[in-house]
């Protein structure tokens, strides 16, 4: 998988991220009472919520970016591989979510040079998720079904060990799966139907 896919799986893991940040940076009510303010306008919302607006526009990114990922495994394969081993490993989502993610939920959103350092944590977080290529461990791929195994696939001609598996279907020992690799220790594996 190119940089760009790795990068764009990593801005789909925060969609959980950008939906909370939306939700404790919201505000209702921008025109305090005690004000006297004259009646808001939309644009006077969108101006004192323009963080969440933003959220809302990265969590649209995100859809965008699951359903590209969607398609792209959609195209059938011909070739088939022979499980051989299977261990799941599915609660790599769980150490991701409350590693990277959770933590952000207690942070002051109010302050743009909090902002800024937030964005570069983020950044960081993302540099290290692709270059120890854990873009696999995706929270929002759980969301939307998938499940992780560490794998060994093997047929007449070829033999993968410690494979990390992508399916949305339960893999078990003694399975056939159709398979496409996505890098070169990640794959995506569809369960043939017996």
């Amino acid at each position: 998988m190119s940089v760009l896919g790795q990068i764009k799986l990593y801005v789909l893991s925060l969609m959980f991220l950008f939906f909370l940040v939306m939700l404790i940076s919201m505000d209702t009510n921008p025109c305090k009472l005690n004000e006297g303010c004259e009646p808001l306008s939309l644009l006077d919302y969108i101006n004192a919520n323009w963080l969440p607006c933003f959220m809302a526009f990265m969590i649209g990114i995100c859809e965008l970016i699951r359903r590209e990922f969607e398609y792209k495994l959609s195209g059938n394969t011909s070739d088939t591989l022979r499980v051989l081993e299977s261990k799941s490993e599915s609660y790599e989502h769980l150490t991701f979510l409350a590693t990277y993610i959770i933590p952000f939920v207690g942070f002051n959103f109010d302050s743009f040079p909090r902002l800024l350092a937030y964005l570069s944590l983020i950044v960081i977080i993302g540099m290290i998720f692709i270059r120890t290529g854990m873009y696999y461990a995706n929270p929002t791929l759980a969301l939307f079904g998938y499940k992780l195994y560490r794998i060994t696939l093997a047929d007449q001609n070829n033999h993968y060990e410690g494979i990390t598996a992508l399916a949305k279907d339960d893999i078990n020992q003694g399975n056939n799966v159709y398979y496409q690799f996505i890098s070169k220790t990640v794959c995506f594996v569809r369960k043939v139907k017996e």
